[in-house]
């Protein structure tokens, strides 16, 4: 659900970055899902860690680093700079913070109902 206003602002923070930076593109922080327990299953059906570095050890979200993921619905470069990268995503993209209520993808009914849910509470969301 990205709104010309965030647009606006994403595009102001890539302006005023542009000594550091070529391309934006919206983030949102995994809040449910961090990589530090996930698991992938061996031909055995046991787990092993996926990417996280202390497996096996009890760690608190609260105190494990922010992840944030690829939310799908900005993207902005200087154009010069796409055309050689090919991508928006290089060592000089700007990551913009998007609310998780604004980072849905639409994949399978289930996700439907909840944008729809979303929408119909949008002004209590956008106050919090």
């Amino acid at each position: 659900m990205t709104e010309p206003s965030d647009v606006d602002a994403a595009l102001e923070r890539l302006h005023a970055a542009r000594a550091r930076s070529d391309a934006i593109v919206g983030v949102s922080r995994l809040e449910g899902h961090h990589p530090e327990y996930n698991v992938v299953l061996d031909d055995d059906g046991l787990i092993h860690p996926y990417a996280a570095a202390h497996f096996g050890q009890t760690a608190r979200r609260q105190d494990i680093a922010d992840v944030y993921f690829l939310e799908g619905s900005l993207y902005a470069s200087a154009v010069d700079v796409f055309v050689a990268r090919r991508s928006f995503c290089h060592e000089r993209t700007l990551g913009y913070p998007v609310p998780r209520w604004k980072a849905f993808e639409v994949d399978e009914l289930v996700d439907l109902i909840c944008i729809e849910a979303l929408i119909s509470r949008r002004d209590e969301l956008a106050a919090e």
